[in-house]
């Protein structure tokens, strides 16, 4: 398959939105019900772990764009949209120490999750569909798995959310209401937008 021809039988889906919103869940799930079909990709994984964050108040600050490995994460969005396999370094987030290598091969459709995904113009165009999901900030706190202590959510998560994640919902071609994000039906939804953008750009797809 040359690479316009892997570029044009492929679709590019964006999930973003706040730490906690349930991305990854979401994005997960997809890729579960269509294993075959689906590829998935963490703009987590493109952090910046060889360097320290920036600080905000005395606290490093782990939610900044700058803290992102932008060029890298693009080149990779633009290998996979050529139809190559790329490889991966993904870090845990609790124990930075441990890391692994793994690859990732071009589908049908490539899901790709983070919670500043649309804040890069560039990450926008080589994305199909763009899906903020939406979810109310007691949630997004009492869901999030790391950093949770109160100084930290106060003095950097929440500003960083409203400066530099909270304006990129605009760009977003859905909004999905994160509350449910759990339920079957979040993951139905997002299907049924995936074959309608998949329709409108002549593509075979079915999930």
């Amino acid at each position: 398959m040359t690479a316009a021809n892997a570029e044009k039988k492929m679709l590019f889906v964006g999930i973003a939105g706040g730490s906690g919103a349930g991305k990854t869940t979401l994005a997960q799930r997809l890729e579960h019900l269509n294993p075959d079909k689906i590829a998935l990709l963490h703009l987590d994984d493109f952090q910046k772990f060889q360097t320290d964050p920036p600080e905000l108040e005395g606290l490093s600050n782990w939610e900044h764009p700058d803290y992102i490995d932008w060029n890298g994460f693009i080149e990779i969005l633009i290998q996979l949209r050529k139809g190559q396999v790329v490889s991966i370094e993904h870090r845990d987030p609790i124990d930075l120490g441990s890391q692994q290598i793994f690859e990732v091969s071009p589908k049908r459709v490539v899901v790709v999750e983070g919670y500043l995904l649309f804040y890069n113009s560039v990450v926008r165009n080589l994305l199909d569909l763009l899906i903020f999901v939406d979810v109310s900030e007691p949630t997004r706190i009492s869901r999030r798995t790391k950093m949770k202590y109160p100084k930290y959510v106060e003095k950097v998560l929440l500003p960083m959310h409203q400066e530099y994640v909270e304006p990129t919902r605009h760009f977003a071609t859905h909004i999905l209401n994160g509350e449910t994000i759990k339920s079957e039906v979040s993951a139905q939804i997002v299907e049924r937008w995936i074959a309608s953008k998949a329709q409108s750009l002549g593509l075979d797809l079915k999930l």
